[in-house]
């Protein structure tokens, strides 16, 4: 009997709702304003940060993918799973960085400085996720949505 659609759904959306929520947590802890509330000011970044990275993050990975594939035609599965989740790191990192930045300050005239330490803050997680994610959940999400 084959699986409907909705599981499948459901378990990509739950990968990146728990991506996105942890990473976005982390950035939103490391330079939130005085006198916010985090959980607020979380949920909000967390929020756009999903819906933006959702579709952005398959895009980007199946991109990456093909490219490094293209590239590098002979290179094995574990260094192209490895280069994979180092180039999607540093990708959604810099986006989410961008958009937990902008949430939380706006375009102020300190953004740049904001957004690299949102970035350095989260990027041992994001390269942590990005190789979890190349080496381990892509291939059974892969395996998951194949099966009947």
């Amino acid at each position: 009997m084959a699986r409907p659609p909705f599981k499948k759904i459901a378990v990509m959306a739950s990968v990146g709702l728990t991506m996105t929520g942890v990473i976005t947590s982390v950035m939103t802890w490391w330079n939130l304003p005085a006198g916010d509330s985090f959980l607020g000011a979380w949920l909000k970044a967390w929020l756009v940060t999903f819906l933006v990275m959702l579709p952005m993050g398959l895009i980007l990975f199946t991109a990456v993918d093909r490219m490094l594939k293209a590239v590098f035609p002979d290179i094995g599965t574990l260094s192209r799973g490895l280069a994979t989740g180092f180039c999607m790191a540093l990708l959604m990192e810099s986006v989410m960085a961008s958009s937990v930045t902008l949430r939380l300050h706006g375009l102020s005239a300190d953004f740049p400085s904001i957004w690299l330490s949102n970035f350095l803050v989260s990027l041992p997680i994001g390269l942590a996720m990005g190789m979890a994610m190349s080496l381990v959940v892509k291939p059974r999400l892969d395996r998951y949505l194949a099966s009947a």
